[in-house]
């Protein structure tokens, strides 16, 4: 029963108990019909409106009728507060309010099937653009040449789905993730400084999307290869991820309304992400095309060392492999894991990294220090010279041994 309804009863109750002391007899019909209508049966609660009169009908169309009947108990279970087809006789006396409804047959209304839908997460492939995620099969899908949005279900108690959107539903705009092939050309890769990277695409950034200008931006990575990006992320909760691909530049960003009483789908949104992969484009995957071109997909240089030649070092299972440009050094993390680099260190997570997420383990990295591992309270560090740089990992004991294979694990790279 919606609030309209309850309002109304509400209101009829307290009127019955003012007429309560009115017990006497009803007077002749005023009028007299047969009629069958569908509504729900409210008990008085304990007010005596009249020796006959037991409980209120409301009908579907919100009329309030006085009811008693000679062949149902009105107050059991299985009548009040449910939902009935009633037919019988209304009547209207002078000195009732409302007209009087003589309950004589009594039907159950069914109840309207509700379409009920399974949300599952489901994986999304495009071959020409060259990406795949997982995403919620509730979300609706559309595509163009270089651009796929994700358009959230509307949320905001009226149950309105995405696909039923029109104009008339102002304040019930959806959330909506797009992934799009941005006109940016690049000339920075992955053997450039990621600093110098991360300036080329904020150029373009700065350029071509007026909203993010002033909207401070910072290094991040995604997906399950762990993609270098430049993330910004504005006050409305609007946030984009700028992902270099070869010499393209990819959008994945989050749309969010500002609507008050509308559910926020950034949780969701960061599943997307965390599931994004680049995969060979469908114009690349022909076999006639060089092995070369072929690896550029990947967003990392060709090894172009014969296979022959290359040493294989055996990875621990669970762990991959993170190489720092900029610091010259790689060392091994949990392969599920994100980390986001600054000037002095790497920070390492086991969910993306943001503002107020609170760090697991912590790499720090000086041209001097002690070589060693220590122990206070829940805190443990470890710490190794490698080179003639100290590196320095630190967390919770729990992460103890990832810290230490970790530790183990750094090597400079030479060139």
């Amino acid at each position: 029963m919606n609030f309209k309804k309850i309002m109304v009863l509400l209101l009829t109750l307290s009127s019955l108990s003012l007429l309560g002391c009115k017990s006497q007899e009803l007077s002749e019909a005023l009028t007299r019909d047969y009629e069958t209508i569908e509504g729900e049966i409210t008990s008085l609660g304990g007010i005596r409106v009249n020796k006959v009169i037991t409980s209120v009908f409301q009908s579907e169309d919100g009329q309030v009728f006085y009811a008693y009947s000679d062949r149902y108990d009105l107050n059991d279970a299985q009548y009040s507060g449910k939902k009935i087809e009633a037919y019988g006789l209304v009547t209207s006396h002078e000195e009732l309010d409302k007209s009087l409804f003589e309950i004589r047959m009594i039907n159950d209304v069914a109840e309207e099937a509700v379409e009920v839908l399974t949300v599952e997460n489901k994986e999304y492939s495009n071959q020409s653009m060259g990406f795949k995620l997982i995403y919620s099969n509730d979300w609706v899908l559309a595509e163009d040449p270089s651009s796929i949005s994700f358009t959230a279900p509307v949320e905001t108690g009226t149950g309105t789905s995405a696909s039923e959107i029109t104009a008339s539903t102002e304040d019930s705009y959806p959330d909506i993730v797009l992934v799009t092939e941005t006109a940016g050309k690049l000339t920075k890769n992955s053997t450039d400084p990621l600093d110098e990277r991360a300036d080329e695409i904020r150029d373009f950034v700065r350029a071509k999307y007026s909203n993010l200008v002033g909207v401070g931006s910072e290094l991040s990575y995604l997906g399950v290869d762990k993609l270098f990006a430049v993330r910004y992320k504005t006050l409305t909760g609007d946030i984009y991820y700028f992902v270099p691909k070869n010499a393209s530049l990819f959008e994945i960003s989050f749309n969010h309304p500002s609507v008050a009483d509308k559910v926020d789908h950034t949780n969701t949104f960061y599943d997307m992400v965390a599931s994004f992969r680049f995969i060979p484009a469908q114009s690349n995957t022909s076999s006639e095309l060089p092995e070369e071109e072929l690896n550029e997909v990947t967003d990392e240089p060709v090894d172009e060392e014969p296979a022959a030649e290359k040493v294989v070092i055996q990875i621990p299972t669970g762990f991959r492999e993170f190489e720092s440009t900029p610091f010259k050094f790689k060392i091994l993390y949990p392969s599920s894991w994100y980390y986001s680099g600054g000037s002095s260190g790497y920070d390492f997570n086991n969910e993306p990294i943001e503002d107020d997420t609170k760090v697991l383990i912590r790499l720090d990295m000086s041209s001097s220090g002690s070589v060693g591992s220590a122990s206070s309270g829940s805190t443990f560090s470890i710490t190794s010279k490698v080179g003639e740089r100290y590196y320095k990992l630190s967390g919770d004991t729990e992460w103890k041994s990832t810290m230490e294979t970790m530790s183990q694990s750094i090597e400079v790279i030479t060139e």
